[in-house]
């Protein structure tokens, strides 16, 4: 249920080596949704990514 910032993806999945597209972790968001369904995954627009837990109104 918390939020997490794109930056803060980037680097518990990439660390701090090497540069990777602005874009990448969109992708994969992209991806997740498919596979796991459109509402598990909320983007809280300017801020990051959330997983819906069902508990949160």
């Amino acid at each position: 249920g918390q939020t997490v910032s794109r930056e803060q993806l980037e680097m518990a999945v990439y660390g701090g080596s090497g540069t990777i597209e602005s874009n990448t972790v969109a992708v994969y968001i992209h991806q997740l949704r498919r596979k796991l369904g459109e509402g598990l995954i909320v983007t809280a627009h300017g801020v990051g990514y959330r997983i819906e837990t069902g508990d949160t109104p």
